[in-house]
Formats: C-alpha cells, sequence, structure tokens
C-alpha cells in the first residue's frame, strides 16, 4: 500500500522542501499524526550580560503558539530575536519590571503587520491561524541596557509537528 501511495504522490515525504523536515505520519506511513504539546521552553537567566542573546528555544517542525519575555529589572530594554526557517526578525520594548512581552499570531484580518498596544503587548505572525507552523524556530532575548542585575525571563509555548 505503501508504494502506491508514493506512485500517486500521496506520501507525506513528497511534500517535503528538502527531504528531511517532512510532516510526521503514523507507523503504518497512512494519515498524518496531529502536533505534539510540548513542555512549556522556559529562560531564567540571573544577572544577564548586557547585549548577549540568551536561547529560549531552538527546534525543528514546530508550531509556535507564543513566545514571551520579561526582565526583572525597571529601566531595561527588552529585546526579543525570532529566527523562523531562516528569517531573523527583531522586536524591543522599554520594559517595565515584572511585565510580559508576547510575540504571537493576533488573527488580524488587516493583513501583514506589527501592532503594539501601549500595555506592552506586540502582535506579530499575522496569518489568521492563531500558531506558526516552521521548518526550524529560534528564540532568543537580551536585555541592551545596564540597569541592574534583575532575571531575565523567557518562554515559548509550541508543538511538534
Amino acid at each position: 500500500m505503501a508504494n502506491f501511495n508514493r506512485l500517486l504522490g500521496n506520501n507525506p515525504k513528497d511534500q517535503c522542501l528538502d527531504g528531511v523536515h517532512c510532516p510526521r505520519t503514523s507507523a503504518s506511513g497512512l494519515g498524518f499524526i496531529p502536533p505534539i504539546f510540548q513542555a512549556v521552553a522556559l529562560l531564567n537567566q540571573p544577572a544577564p550580560v548586557q547585549n548577549q542573546y540568551y536561547t529560549i528555544l531552538n527546534t525543528i517542525n514546530a508550531r509556535i503558539i507564543f513566545v514571551s519575555g520579561r526582565v526583572d529589572t525597571t529601566g531595561e530594554t527588552l529585546e526579543a530575536r525570532v529566527t523562523i526557517d531562516g528569517q531573523s526578525d527583531t522586536y524591543s520594548w522599554a520594559a517595565v519590571a515584572g511585565s510580559n512581552y508576547w510575540i504571537y499570531n493576533s488573527s488580524d484580518p488587516t493583513g501583514w503587520g506589527i501592532l503594539a498596544s501601549a500595555a506592552g503587548v506586540l502582535t506579530t505572525f499575522v496569518s489568521g491561524g492563531g500558531h506558526l507552523d516552521c521548518q526550524s524556530f529560534l528564540a532568543e532575548l537580551r536585555k541592551t541596557t545596564a540597569a541592574g542585575a534583575g532575571n531575565l525571563r523567557g518562554a515559548v509555548l509550541y508543538e511538534l509537528l
């Protein structure tokens, strides 16, 4: 049956872009396996060094739900760098101690763009799905000022595809 599916182009491996990053299939090779929720990837960096990026998550074949970051010192500039399938974007906030800042898909129907609110919420990945599927994903966080030694914290909620 697997050879017949391959001839028909029904083999999920035929849908791979590079023959490596392929959709997961059941053991029989028939049908897709739904994404698997992972434990939240966490970063808790005590006394972070100014301008040094700290990795929250580096993975492949993932569905990203959100990325968040915070710093425990007021007066710091918090910066997140997200690399999706080799394309990097950087976001920064004038952070308030203990406030969380987010990057997520807003499902905003107005199209691609970045929206920011006064509450420090950052919205990107505007594609209408509420999540982002990617072959490779890297989320990093840093502070670009040196107002204090408060912890740098980050989280990524994700699933494996």
